[in-house]
């Protein structure tokens, strides 16, 4: 597998602040091939450090958005759109017939430059991985790569919005399962789902969640003053403001710091000041995941919360169960995969702050070792279970 090259494709990694759960696979797929190159589709923000045998390819400058192709895609377009319909059996998606146009024309573009760059470059097909970390427009391209070069082995990872149809507008997921060799999902939610609608691509669709790494326990000296963590960004779908009111129910003490920027930030920070005197509030902002980590090592904390809408399977709470930190969870998609009776609470997604609150509090007040998790026996079950550092393409390769 040395000698192999890794086409990477991402929403912006290496530039800027997200996609930091690869920071955790890297090192992984810089031991197991030769070069990798990533290609990402944004390239706003400061760039990360990357390996010595990583490069960033820039396929922007080298893609032409010609008109002529416009007009000579259409019978290409047309034979696979109707493959569309009759795969998916699903005539409503006629209504979105401008926007497949305009994914096909633009995914399109962006492969006959990276089949120029690879030609150019005298790479050997059958010697690439191409790898999508999201199965969104780069899936398609990596789907369309594979139809044209037979050999290269081609890899998508399926999360939250980029594998339910019912959330997010997702064009041409039969030809991306249908072409793409393995779909690896980040949850047993997203595998059950993909598989029971796309039951003749079941075979090639697997479960490896996303891992984290095991590098310390939260300290044990509990102090008067609860101490509560969420770990997010702050928009919409998070729910910080919910957080907001199940605290505004509390009596105890307590502190809770928020690590985490967002569009919502201002709006939830004013939101924050209807809290009564006994809760104090820190919102950190954007934090880097190691400084984040270094303070879940040091600093005692009683409960990490999550309370989102939606969630593919969150590693910001496999974060906390693998240092030992109670959590409490939404029952939704893929989360209940690692919140349970060994791990914290899990909540009803309808559940009232009020209902919340008294589930903390009963919870924070329980002398029942098996209510309130043992911080070591948490620690050792995240390294014990399968969501702890799994790199899931690496084992079919």
């Amino acid at each position: 597998m040395r000698n192999k090259t890794l086409l990477l494709f991402t929403d912006s990694y290496p530039y800027g602040k997200g996609e930091q759960y690869l920071d955790n696979e890297i090192s992984y797929y810089c031991k197991s091939f030769n070069k990798i190159f990533f290609i990402p589709i944004n390239r706003k923000g400061k760039i990360r450090d990357i390996p010595n045998n990583a490069k960033i390819l820039d396929i922007h400058k080298l893609t032409s958005f010609s008109k002529i192709n416009k007009i000579t895609i259409l019978p290409l377009f047309i034979i696979n759109f109707i493959n569309e319909v009759l795969f998916t059996r699903n005539i409503l998606i006629f209504s979105k017939l401008f926007q497949y146009y305009t994914s096909y024309y633009n995914e399109f573009a962006y492969k006959k430059s990276i089949i120029k760059w690879i030609k150019n470059g005298k790479i050997d097909p059958s010697n690439i991985v191409f790898y999508s970390y999201w199965m969104y427009h780069w899936a398609f391209v990596i789907s369309q790569l594979k139809n044209y070069f037979k050999t290269p082995l081609t890899i998508s990872r399926a999360h939250l919005y980029d594998t339910y149809h019912y959330l997010n507008f997702l064009p041409w997921a039969a030809y991306k399962l249908k072409k793409i060799d393995k779909i690896i999902c980040i949850s047993n939610h997203a595998n059950k789902y993909l598989s029971k609608n796309h039951t003749k691509a079941s075979d090639k669709i697997i479960t490896s969640y996303l891992g984290v790494k095991h590098i310390g326990i939260n300290p044990m000296n509990k102090l008067k003053k609860k101490i509560f963590v969420s770990c997010s960004s702050i928009r919409e779908d998070k729910r910080l403001d919910y957080i907001i009111d199940v605290l505004s129910n509390l009596k105890q003490d307590i502190k809770w710091i928020h690590f985490g920027d967002g569009n919502d930030s201002n709006k939830i920070m004013k939101y924050a000041k209807k809290l009564p005197n006994n809760i104090e509030v820190c919102f950190m902002g954007h934090t880097a995941n190691n400084k984040v980590l270094e303070y879940y090592k040091n600093e005692h904390i009683d409960l990490f919360i999550n309370l989102s809408l939606r969630e593919g399977i969150p590693v910001s709470i496999m974060e906390a169960i693998s240092f030992g930190i109670p959590v409490m969870g939404t029952n939704v998609f893929g989360t209940p995969e690692i919140v349970n009776n060994k791990t914290g609470i899990l909540i009803n997604i309808n559940n009232t702050s009020k209902e919340v609150a008294i589930q903390i509090d009963r919870f924070l007040k329980s002398d029942d070792i098996e209510a309130i998790p043992n911080t070591i026996a948490l620690s050792e079950y995240c390294q014990n279970s399968h969501f702890s550092c799994l790199i899931g393409f690496l084992t079919i390769l």
